[in-house]
């Protein structure tokens, strides 16, 4: 926990808008305070906002409460340690081995760089981690208890993030499938009840949070969604944009995560000798990564970005999982060099993949770092993606490690250590920076805060500064006004505008009123200007 709360104290703001701001305006919200009009964006749901929640009502700022949503992060992400080691012994490690190589695995950057951040994302690693245990010990044993555990985790992935809804969909067709086992079947319907009851109130959540914040309706995800699952070409970039998570997870996991799912996948025939408990689990674990691979690929638009074809972000919440298998395959003394070979050789036709898939796009499309802070880190290059030279250097690491492990456990564990930290220190520095510049402010406590609309007419654009204007109003929800028709009504103290940053500020909205002061503040080409009423309180500048 001490690591993750270090790794983020050199960040006292949000810097990943408008995903950080939209979870932490739905904590405001559901603490009573004042929401925003988000609509347009994406639908940022309640699950992580309600986990945070409590940071906001102990904050005194944006900064203090800021840090405190980290250390819920790290708390919670913390759980990677005991969790994995469950797992560990699960596949067969020993019990003192299994406690070294889970907390050296919980620092794998695809666990931990995310809990930098206020998202989801931060705990969607331990969420899942935890609830394939505890479908794990019903398949295998049974039990009330674990089936509600299972339904519980599986109810809050669904209210955290829409990823969620692919696990609780595997997870009624557990249950169902237990139901028709008679030692299981008392359990099983209980966990369904318990599935039903929380999933509602998992509903409900997020139903009230989208009324209230996205009066306009959220970017449609599920129009994309619905529209390449029934054309062919809408199936041939769902397979591409899945193949090309799964390259993104291996290459970011340094080969690991291959490792493990060339073990998970050699446990699906009956001559693989594995128990039909094991066999289960893992379909289990492959619907789940398969479901969400493809779902996400399908429902993302083609942003004209190199992270539409390799994206190692969504499948970030089962990373965890087949990093901790393929730890245990590379502990085992047997069949452990052709487990290598093949998911070398998995990782090799996931590249080809990719760069035929992506082509001359992969060069000319845009490329952000944060899509590719991992593989970024590989190819020592974050400003364009270098497939064949971060493949490389992911497989050489990954003979470091299978090197490091014929040596010993200890020996296994300090690679992975000195790896993991190293690798977070150099992201953490150079990826999840503070963020820009905001001006400040005008109007608090009574004050009103107007954005222009339309501020740049594309949806995404608007987000990026309708969502920091709302996180930093904090004492009132942002308005909308057209500054082609005046100023807002009167009563405002703060009116938002597009600014082109090559023009004097004052440019920026000709019909202004008369004595206002203007500052301006850039988000890459996008420039804005804040226009304050000089006799309104002023917050100071961020």
């Amino acid at each position: 926990m001490a690591v993750r709360v270090l790794l983020a104290s050199g960040r006292p703001r949000p810097r990943l808008y408008p995903d950080e701001a939209g979870y932490l305006l739905a904590a405001r919200w559901l603490l009573g305070g004042p929401g925003a009009d988000l609509s347009g964006s994406r639908f940022y749901q309640g699950g992580y906002a309600l986990l945070v929640a409590p940071a906001q009502a102990l904050g005194e700022d944006l900064t203090s409460m800021y840090r405190l949503v980290i250390v819920v992060n790290a708390v919670f992400g913390a759980l990677a340690f005991p969790l994995g080691h469950l797992l560990l012994r699960r596949c067969g490690v020993a019990r003192r081995h299994a406690l070294l190589l889970s907390w050296c695995a919980a620092l794998v950057p695809a666990a931990t760089l995310w809990g930098t951040m206020a998202l989801a994302d931060t705990v969607l690693p331990v969420v899942l981690l935890g609830w394939l245990l505890a479908v794990d010990r019903l398949v295998c044993r049974g039990g009330a208890a674990a089936g509600c555990v299972a339904s519980l985790t599986a109810a809050f992935a669904e209210a955290a993030h829409a990823r969620g809804r692919v696990v609780l969909a595997v997870h009624v067709l557990v249950l169902a499938g237990c139901l028709f086992r008679r030692d299981r079947r008392r359990p099983a319907l209980v966990a369904l009840a318990v599935t039903v009851v929380a999933a509602s109130a998992a509903l409900f959540l997020n139903d009230r949070l989208y009324r209230s914040l996205y009066p306009g309706g959220s970017l449609d995800t599920a129009g994309d969604l619905l529209t390449r699952l029934t054309s062919l070409d809408g199936h041939g970039w769902a397979l591409s944009g899945a193949v090309g998570q799964l390259w993104a997870m291996f290459a970011g996991t340094w080969l690991l995560a291959a490792v493990g799912t060339v073990a998970v996948v050699s446990r699906l025939p009956r001559r693989s000798g594995a128990s039909p408990e094991d066999r289960v689990m893992a379909v289990v674990l492959l619907t789940v990564t398969s479901g969400i691979a493809y779902a996400s690929a399908a429902a993302l638009p083609d942003e004209h970005r190199v992270g539409n074809f390799a994206y190692g972000r969504y499948l970030a919440c089962v990373a965890l999982v087949y990093t901790l298998v393929g730890i245990a395959v590379l502990v085992r003394r047997g069949r452990v060099v052709p487990a290598v070979s093949a998911a070398i050789a998995l990782f090799t036709v996931s590249a080809v993949w990719v760069a035929v898939h992506g082509g001359e796009r992969l060069r000319t499309y845009e490329y952000m770092p944060i899509d590719f802070p991992e593989v970024g880190l590989l190819s020592l290059d974050w400003t364009e993606l270098h497939l064949t030279r971060a493949s490389v250097a992911a497989v050489v690491l990954l003979a470091a490690l299978f090197g490091a492990a014929r040596l010993g456990v200890p020996a296994l564990a300090s690679a992975l250590l000195t790896v993991g930290l190293v690798a977070l220190l150099l992201l953490t520095m150079l990826i999840t920076r503070t963020g820009h510049h905001v001006p400040a402010l005008a109007g608090a406590p009574t004050g009103g805060v107007a954005v222009a609309d339309p501020l740049y007419g594309n949806a995404d654009d608007d987000s990026l500064v309708r969502t920091r204007v709302a996180l930093y109003a904090w004492w009132t929800e942002i308005e909308r006004f057209d500054p082609r028709h005046g100023p807002p009504r009167p009563g405002v103290c703060t009116a938002v505008v597009a600014w082109d940053h090559g023009s004097p500020p004052a440019s920026s909205w000709p019909r202004g009123p008369r004595g206002w002061r203007v500052a301006t503040a850039r988000i890459g080409p996008l420039g804005w200007a804040v226009w304050t009423d000089p006799s309104c309180p002023r917050q100071p500048p961020e």
